[in-house]
């Protein structure tokens, strides 16, 4: 009598394997660009607070003005500068920091 073997056959299983391998070079590189925008996203609002928190300070001290200044926040280096406008009657405060693959990112507001 011939016994019965049950299990996969090498070929059901080379499928299972494509298909793995299929769908994780799909969804593995979908994943990194996420995972890279959402680090980029917490930096620019990170950013954004300091730089506000910074307006705030100079219009309690009546500054129009921020001096060159570097603070670091969970790891990222953000670094104050001005940018003087054309008209020299307004003073633009900007912040820059590292962005996901070490790309320099500014964010800027007016100092009014």
């Amino acid at each position: 009598m011939l016994s019965r073997h049950e299990g996969f056959f090498l070929a059901e299983l080379l499928l299972s394997l494509s298909a793995w391998l299929v769908m994780a070079s799909v969804v593995l590189p979908i994943t990194i660009h996420l995972i890279g925008q959402s680090v980029d996203l917490r930096r620019e609002t990170e950013a954004l607070h300091l730089l506000y928190d910074r307006l705030k300070l100079m219009k309690v001290q009546g500054h129009n003005y921020v001096e060159a200044e570097v603070t670091e926040l969970n790891g990222v280096i953000y670094r104050f500068h001005n940018v003087e406008t054309i008209d020299g009657m307004e003073t633009e405060v900007c912040v820059d920091f590292d962005g996901n693959f070490r790309e320099v990112k500014t964010k800027c507001v007016l100092a009014k």
